[in-house]
């Protein structure tokens, strides 16, 4: 895949994910506008995954369901309607890095 005009990286695999380019009205720069968003790394999820032993899936889940917000290519600024933050994604961390913890403490000690 190429690089879309304006977006740098847009449609490439990288450490932190692929991005997903689409359009957006920019309030900022009030007009329609290329937007990009970052999107899961699904090879760095399949691997934690499998290290894992399945546990990660759950992040994974979360990932996947809660992309980051929409860019606008211009001038940076995230659309309104993504400028929550998603409690679901820090939700499914939350649980995974608990459930390490009770795992790691239930271990027998010798």
């Amino acid at each position: 895949m190429g690089d879309s005009p304006g977006v740098r990286g847009a449609g490439r695999e990288g450490i932190v994910g692929a991005m997903h380019v689409s359009s957006m009205y920019c309030p900022t720069c009030k007009k329609q506008v290329m937007a990009h968003q970052k999107t899961a790394n699904h090879v760095l999820h399949l691997l934690l995954t499998i290290l894992t032993a399945g546990l990660w899936l759950l992040v994974w889940i979360a990932a996947i369901a809660s992309p980051g917000p929409k860019r606008c290519s211009q001038c940076g600024s995230v659309s309104r309607a993504q400028k929550t933050v998603n409690v679901f994604i820090y939700g499914a961390i939350i649980l995974f890095v608990g459930l390490m913890l009770l795992a790691l403490l239930s271990l027998p000690r010798g």
